[in-house]
Formats: C-alpha cells, structure tokens, sequence
C-alpha cells in the first residue's frame, strides 16, 4: 500500500547566518546554496494530485536560513497557487527589513514561525551566535505591525526555546507576546531543548543512547535537500542517509522505497538506537513526554503536542474554540 508523508521539508536554502550553540550547523559539510528552478518545480509537479489531499504541512526550510533565498516569495506564491496546504517557513527573522517583510506578506503564506528563544537579550545571544536580540525582536515586532496593517491572515508562530528545561521563562514569554498576537490564529510554541542528533541530552536518563521509541519523521515526513536528495530527516544534515535525488526518481517511489522501508521496520521493532543517526537524538523521546514541541494559543491554552504529525491548524484550534 502506497504510503504519503503528512509533512513535506522543502531546504530552498542551504547555509545559514547564525551558528546557535544548540544546531548542528557547525558539522555541515555540504555545499551551501540556493535550490535551482528546476529542482523546485519538479517538487511542485510530482506533488501534484496526491500533496493537496495527505499533506498537512509545507514547509520551505530545512537546514538553514530561508530568507537567504532570493526566490523565496515567490516560491511560497508557487505553493499557495498550487493549493498546497499549510505553506510556511521558519525563520531566526534578522536579515528582515521593511521591504522584505512587506514583500513575504504579499506572497500570502499561510504561517511564519519565529525562532526567538528567550526575552532575555544575554541568554539571546549566548545561544544565538551571530544574532542580535534587539534587531531580531524589532525584525518580530514590525513583522507583526505590518501584518495587522496590511489586514493579512498570515500566521505567526513565536517559538520559546527552554534552555533549562524548568518553564521558569515561559509565562513571562507568554504574557509579553500574547498581548501582541491575534488570537484567533496565532500561536506560541513551548520547546524544551533537544540535542539534534549530536549533542548530550537535557534528560539525564538518556545516556548511553537517546530511547528506542518509534521516531514519527521516518514515518511521516518527506525531506528534500536543496540539490534534490531526500534524505531520512532534518537531522541527516550530511545526507547519510540518502534515498535518491527527485530528479532521478519519482518522489512518492521514494518515500515508498525498501531502503526507506527498511529503516521503518527498525523503528517499529524499537531499535532505532542500532542506527548510528537515530541512536543519539532525543526528540522521540521528548516527544512522548509533549516537551518536543507543544503549542499554545495566546491566551495560554495548550492544543497541540505533537512535532511529528503534519499540523492541521484549523482543526486543531477549532477543538479549543468547542471546548469554551
């Protein structure tokens, strides 16, 4: 039986301008660069019949900052008229200016995401080398202002990293910015720290390796690096695992192919920690416990736990607006 990913990671560009203490930018060892037209569309094309209807998620971004892109507006224009669902990308926001920030609303995508961790412009800035707390917070800020003005629905998500893995900062984090969001749409989202795949784990039970729990992106997600690979997640940032380029292979066969197959029987039987990649991550695991990525309204209302299932938005927050 033919399997669809729920969600589609589109690396439009890779290479990014911050080197955050948390990534794994620093062991990247691939050619940065921008996706060629001819990569991209042939995305769009194989999408075509199947994406409208299993997928939930569209994101153009991998590893790396999408406004790098210089055809980024337009190619979120590509997905909306396509009907792809849920078009959106992330984003540390500090190469934003004005123009810039006009030009992604015209483009209509349904949500950004913001990667601003803390409020606290030290801890800003340990974490986010490169990046500058002010310029970033001003980048969200005016975002936000002119998204209002220009009357537009797009989505903003505001995305609270917890370094200490204690909450401690994030009602203050909650408070400042749901004063400042729409809330019928917008979201703020809860991340303990995870170690991408490279890094010592924040949970001390995890140590000789990070669980065996099933890991969702195997299952779920379909991974395209900027020169066409897919590749087994966002963190096979070298391509260790690679399944074929899209130019050679229809993406669905792809996705459908024994060697991918294969690494999902190893999840399913619980030994993901056999796999030099899976073996250290701990998003899994973090994951079960709802720390991977929880969503909030701006009101403070938790309604979604889940980093591995495509999100369907609209779904999901008609089920709090039910419950009121």
């Amino acid at each position: 039986m033919t399997k669809y990913p729920s969600h589609i990671s589109i690396e439009t560009f890779h290479g990014c301008n911050a080197r955050c203490t948390f990534c794994h930018v620093n062991q990247w060892e691939r050619k940065e660069g921008q996706m060629t037209d001819e990569v991209f569309d042939s995305i769009l094309k194989q999408l075509d019949g199947w994406g409208q209807k299993y997928i939930k998620q569209t994101a153009l971004m991998l590893n790396g900052e999408p406004l790098f892109d210089k055809n980024l507006e337009e190619r979120l224009s590509k997905c909306k008229s396509a009907k792809l669902p849920n078009v959106g990308f992330t984003t540390n926001a500090q190469l934003f200016n004005e123009k810039r920030i006009a030009k992604v609303i015209e483009a209509d995508p349904d949500y950004i995401v913001f990667s601003f961790d803390t409020l606290d412009k030290d801890k800003f800035e340990q974490n986010r080398l490169r990046l500058k707390h002010e310029r970033v917070l001003n980048n969200i800020l005016s975002f936000i202002e002119t998204r209002n003005k220009m009357k537009s629905n797009i989505r903003i998500v505001i995305r609270h990293i917890d370094f200490q893995a204690d909450k401690k900062e994030f009602s203050n984090y909650l408070e400042y910015f749901g004063k400042l969001l729409r809330r019928d749409i917008d979201e703020i989202g809860y991340t303990k720290v995870h170690n991408s795949a490279v890094k010592k784990s924040i949970d001390e039970n995890l140590t000789d390796h990070c669980g065996t729990s099933p890991c969702g992106a195997v299952f779920n997600r379909l991974t395209i690096q900027h020169d066409g690979h897919v590749v087994l997640c966002p963190h096979d940032f070298n391509a260790e695992y690679n399944f074929g380029s899209i130019l050679e292979s229809d993406i669905l066969e792809i996705f459908n192919s024994k060697k991918f197959n294969e690494i999902r029987l190893i999840h399913e039987q619980n030994k993901r920690h056999t796999m030099s990649k899976c073996k250290g991550c701990d998003e899994p695991e973090l994951n079960l416990k709802g720390e991977m990525y929880a969503k909030y309204t701006p009101s403070g209302e938790l309604f979604y736990a889940n980093v591995f299932t495509g999100f369907d938005h609209n779904s999901e927050r008609e089920k709090v607006d039910t419950k009121k």
